[in-house]
């Protein structure tokens, strides 16, 4: 009887230990760090955020970023990501989208460092649409633009989805 109730109290101590550990390292996992959220919007050419235009109205795209992940972060920006992102897509008359083209997006090979504080939304381009800067034509229809856009931010590569639907009238 002495041996079963020495084990039992071995076994007894043994998981209070174990549930002792199991406490402490589940209590001290990293809180949740938080989110970059991205976001494009469309607006018009008074600024005003919209998904319908006319035809001939002037189009433009904003990116943004905001911080959510608790301390500041730093974004490198090369200026190509956006050109490659705004790849336009029409409905066709099956309801099915085709790709059409995208903009000719020039920029000057040098890196840009923003730093983004913590709650902070900041303003990453905006891009005109235009024929005369060498953006496909758009006429009457529905379209989206978008898919993945990948930004680096504090070394590390984030991928974010995203498409903007609109319509021309």
């Amino acid at each position: 009887m002495c041996a079963i109730t020495l084990i039992m109290k071995n076994i007894i101590s043994l998981t209070g230990i174990l549930t002792i550990i199991f406490i402490f390292l589940c209590g001290c996992e990293k809180d949740d760090p938080g989110v970059l959220d991205f976001r494009i919007i469309l607006v018009d050419e008074s600024g005003k955020q919209t998904s319908i235009f006319e035809d001939g109205d002037s189009l433009i795209f904003e990116f943004y970023l905001t911080n959510h992940t608790g301390s500041d972060a730093i974004y490198l920006r090369p200026c190509s990501e956006f050109g490659n992102f705004l790849k336009i897509y029409k409905e066709d008359t099956e309801g099915v989208y085709q790709y059409i083209g995208q903009p000719e997006y020039n920029c000057v090979l040098v890196a840009v460092y923003l730093s983004i504080k913590n709650d902070e939304t900041i303003l990453l381009t905006r891009v005109p649409w235009s024929k005369e800067i060498g953006c496909p034509e758009i006429k009457s229809g529905k379209y989206y633009v978008g898919d993945t856009l990948t930004l680096h931010i504090n070394d590390e590569r984030h991928d974010f989805t995203e498409r903007i639907y609109f319509e021309i009238l």
